[in-house]
């Protein structure tokens, strides 16, 4: 008996094996939800009353009509911008909580840097 002929019988289950194998992760895969590991858990009801506040004013929006424009100036004058007001805020990235912060030129001049000094 061959060698190549003991291995092409060998490797024909194999390679079957395999295939089913990797069809299946990619089934499992696409099936499980993403998983947020290291993220701290919320609770559903968490951002359900500012959701009910944004509601309770598109509903106000849709009865009334289009708003003129001194009152969406008012109301983006309120907070970040007129329909989320104040929500939030204090999550959201801006100058004074992202002080340490690299900035993109900064990233990709390290990168340069690094690259430059290999070769």
């Amino acid at each position: 008996m061959n060698f190549t002929q003991f291995l092409s019988t060998w490797l024909r289950p194999v390679r079957f094996l395999l295939a089913i194998a990797v069809c299946a992760m990619l089934l499992i895969s696409n099936v499980q939800p993403a998983a947020a590991f290291g993220m701290p858990k919320s609770s559903p009801s968490e951002g359900a009353t500012q959701f009910d506040k944004v509601l309770d004013e598109s509903g106000r929006f849709i009865e009334s009509g289009p708003p003129s424009m001194e009152d969406v100036q008012s109301g983006s004058q309120k907070g970040i911008n007129e329909v989320q007001k104040d929500a939030d805020a204090d999550k959201m990235k801006n100058a004074q909580n992202s002080q340490q912060a690299t900035s993109v030129e900064e990233q990709v001049k390290h990168a340069l840097e690094k690259t430059s000094t290999k070769g």
